[in-house]
């Protein structure tokens, strides 16, 4: 049966990360601090060393080689020229110099922490320091494959849950606001912005994130679609779905939707589901399926004001609480896989070398924890798919 609560107890769980992490996190704050301090006043370090290096030595041409007359002339055209080079330099070096320590830091941290983060949660997840490919993102079909979409992804959890293998990545797909080669009707709270060919309005910009956050796929029974079978929810739909891609709220996001391909279902639902099979969808579609779906959209498909609302555990993590925008959720079923796409606009893992406030401080660690508390527990929801009996 379906219930809404978790099967983990945060409480106890923070308890032993405190116990258990101590003398890991300790050790990462020691190599920050290293860090920081190596960079830590850096641009002014830089800029006074090429000043005075160029001023010296064109002072020292200018006096004992060329003779120079006017010595004041000499040394303020001098410190002047010389400054603005320091300027320049000296901030592209203290910018790498930052870049790449921020970056090797990174990877200390998802080495020594996050992958005993994962583990600690749930031995049967990995962590992997990459990304998944482009072609394994579209196999949902959710988001727009225009010419020249590109996808960033990073930071891969893989794994089994229940002997079903199942992946989770940070994902970012990006693409022009309109397909040139194909014809479209793009909406914003339904008034048409572009339609045919062409492009979309410069005033909302030709290239446009159409998805950034987490993607879950997972490995399941009985519902091997040949065609993609996708749940989208009511309010990311405008009031009159149109052949292409869609756009609607305060955010834009962007579908893969065809009005051809609705599937008309029994009773309410806070979705619609789309087919170009419409056939085989029909005859595979059962309580089951809309069951675990209805979950999913109740639970985590929710206006930003909401989502801190009958979600135990998860109702306290950082992510809920600094939510200011609706946040939905993309559901797909294709080829014996279910995907789903949760919006999750920052890094999970991620961590600047440069914080103000060291990683005891300023809870890193225990963020990271409780993000994969709830990543874990939308794992094992998702699961309920394999689990949840047929009636």
């Amino acid at each position: 049966m379906l219930q809404k609560s978790s099967d983990y107890d945060s409480e106890l769980g923070n308890d032993k990360l405190s116990k258990e992490f101590d003398s890991t996190i300790s050790n990462l704050e020691a190599e920050r601090s290293t860090y920081y301090k190596k960079t830590k006043g850096l641009f002014k370090r830089v800029f006074f060393r090429i000043v005075f290096t160029i001023s010296f030595t064109s002072i020292l041409y200018g006096v004992f080689i060329n003779h120079a007359e006017d010595l004041v002339v000499l040394i303020v055209g001098t410190v002047l020229l010389s400054s603005i080079v320091a300027l320049i330099f000296g901030g592209i070096y203290t910018l790498i110099r930052k870049g790449t320590n921020n970056y090797k830091f990174s990877r200390i941290l998802k080495e020594k922490l996050v992958s005993k983060l994962v583990a600690h949660v749930n031995p049967n997840l990995s962590y992997l320091d990459e990304g998944i490919k482009k072609e394994a993102f579209d196999k949902a079909d959710l988001f727009p494959n225009f010419k020249n979409t590109s996808l960033k992804s990073e930071d891969t959890i893989t794994g089994t849950i229940d002997g079903k293998k199942v992946s989770i990545s940070e994902c970012m797909k990006n693409g022009p606001a309109a397909s040139t080669r194909a014809k479209t009707e793009i909406k914003i709270k339904g008034k048409v912005i572009s339609s045919d060919r062409g492009s979309l309005d410069t005033n909302i910009g030709e290239f446009v994130t159409y998805f950034d956050g987490l993607f879950f796929e997972l490995e399941i029974d009985g519902y091997n679609f040949s065609a993609p079978l996708k749940f989208i929810a009511n309010r990311k739909l405008p009031k009159q779905v149109e052949t292409g891609i869609s756009i609607t709220g305060h955010v834009q996001s962007f579908i893969k939707v065809d009005k051809n391909d609705k599937i008309d279902l029994p009773g309410e639902h806070d979705y619609q589901i789309f087919c170009s099979d419409k056939s085989q969808a029909e005859s595979k579609i059962d309580d089951k399926l809309l069951k675990v779906a209805d979950y999913l959209f109740d639970k985590y498909n929710r206006e930003g004001s909401e989502l801190l609302a009958d979600i135990p555990v998860v109702g306290k993590l950082p992510f809920f609480k600094d939510v200011k925008t609706s946040k939905s959720v993309f559901l797909s079923f294709v080829e014996g896989k279910m995907y789903l796409a949760l919006e999750w606009p920052r890094d999970i893992f991620e961590t600047d070398v440069f914080l103000k406030k060291n990683l005891i401080e300023s809870g890193l660690a225990r963020h990271m924890y409780e993000d994969m508390l709830f990543i874990n527990q939308l794992v094992s929801e998702m699961n309920l798919i394999n689990k949840v009996p047929e009636q």
